[in-house]
């Protein structure tokens, strides 16, 4: 029977020209907690049958659930939808400019809509001051004024939480520290987002606090308030240089994931990605890099060939490095990082079509930036003659990912002009290569 419900539903509704809440409600609960795929379906189904016929409730929930679908079909339904229910009720309006900020973010044409929106909702509900925060945050350095401004406009059940993700974007934190601690100690469940800002405002302004800070880290992932993914960016915010304006302080590395190491691989296999990690113990690092290669490990079969290649840590053996790729190929980077290689031509020029062919099954396995070192193959490297269709057709596969190139990527490929014939030819390659794609690896 369980199988058969939302059909019914839907009969029911047919013949009795309406609908209530518990109709959205079981739609959504099938549509979240399926049993089965037709659950699913049958609750989508629902929704927009109920959305069709004007139900302000489907309305919302179905753009709601298209928000969450980053495909271009889903974005024109979520936009659609969005647009039909914000005339009735404002009740998904904090939904709708969270959906349209997410998208200002890599579409410029959207940015000054999604600030005004933000704002106004900021105004009337007080709920969406971290999204309005990031947004600016990525066209402007945000003054002490503006974050106070908003931060003062801030309410709702999760005003506190909302509080320490404004407070995190401060340039230089000192001037609201106090408040921020203060927010930080009611709301243990936000350890990591207030140990992150602390540890970026010790590196810029208070470096004496840096040991603090850090064993503070570190005792909140010993005692499970924090995880691996939170350590792992912790270590991360702790060693980068933000492209030079801000130090390193490698030598506390070692004090951040001090036991935190022992029987536990997949962090360790984070930790030894990063560069400055090395400078706590490379013989040491090398050596169980060494140990789970031998045990079957592929990461740290990728890691290795990529010492070798690029010679950071040990004098560059680029051949050695091939060895430990070719032995890992199943792995989804060993095909990517191989391909480089063998294009880069330190293994002879004679390998480059091997490269091509690499990098190709990279991208179909659903790897953007194998397509993105394509294009530059083809748009002008040594060895390979120039191709503008093949540079253009590899480009537009990397942004139907949803990526930019870079400013000189995208200047290369702007002086390969296409005639009409050609464009169409790039058109329909691009086609073609989406449909080999294997979308469920991206």
């Amino acid at each position: 029977m369980k199988t058969h419900k939302l059909f019914i539903l839907l009969v029911i509704i047919t013949a009795a020209g309406c609908a209530n809440l518990a109709d959205v409600d079981r739609a959504k609960k099938a549509i979240d907690q399926p049993i089965i795929n037709e659950d699913y379906e049958q609750g989508v189904d629902a929704l927009i049958f109920l959305a069709e016929k004007g139900y302000v409730e489907a309305q919302g929930e179905l753009a709601s659930l298209y928000a969450k679908d980053p495909s271009p079909d889903a974005k024109a339904q979520a936009a659609r939808w969005f647009t039909e229910v914000n005339q009735h009720t404002d009740r998904y309006m904090s939904r709708y400019v969270r959906w349209l900020a997410n998208y200002a973010q890599q579409d410029d044409a959207l940015y000054d809509e999604a600030v005004l929106l933000l704002q106004q909702q900021m105004r009337s509900d007080g709920d969406v001051g971290p999204e309005l925060v990031r947004l600016l945050a990525a066209k402007q350095t945000l003054s002490n004024d503006t974050l106070r401004s908003i931060v003062n406009m801030i309410s709702g059940p999760d005003a506190e939480e909302d509080g320490i993700k404004v407070l995190a974007y401060a340039d230089d934190l000192g001037p609201f520290l106090a408040e921020f601690d203060a927010l930080c100690q009611a709301n243990l469940q936000m350890k990591y987002e207030c140990l992150l800002a602390r540890l970026r405002y010790a590196k810029l302004h208070d470096s004496e606090s840096l040991a603090r800070i850090v064993s503070q880290a570190n005792a909140a992932y010993m005692q499970g308030d924090i995880d691996d993914d939170h350590l792992t960016r912790l270590l991360s915010q702790l060693v980068t240089t933000e492209g030079g304006a801000v130090p390193s302080y490698p030598q506390f590395a070692r004090l951040l994931v001090d036991g935190a190491l022992t029987g536990n691989d997949a962090l360790f296999l984070r930790f030894a990605k990063l560069d400055e990690a090395y400078a706590t113990g490379k013989a040491d690092i090398l050596a169980r890099l060494e140990q789970l290669h031998e045990a079957g490990n592929a990461e740290a079969s990728v890691i290795l060939a990529n010492i070798h290649i690029e010679g950071k840590h040990l004098v560059a053996r680029p051949a050695v490095g091939e060895r430990y790729l070719q032995s890992v190929l199943a792995h989804e980077d060993a095909k990517f990082f191989l391909g480089r290689l063998y294009l880069s031509g330190r293994l002879g020029y004679v390998k480059l079509q091997q490269g091509v062919d690499l990098l190709v099954d990279s991208g179909r396995q659903g790897n953007p930036q194998a397509y993105r070192e394509l294009m530059r193959v083809f748009s002008g490297m040594r060895g390979v003659q120039v191709n503008g269709v093949y540079a253009h057709t590899f480009a537009g596969v990397f942004k139907l990912f949803g990526y930019t190139l870079a400013e000189r990527d995208q200047a290369r490929l702007d002086a390969l002009t296409l005639t009409s014939q050609e464009r169409t030819q790039v058109d329909n390659n691009i086609k073609n290569e989406m449909a080999s794609v294997d979308t469920t690896e991206s």
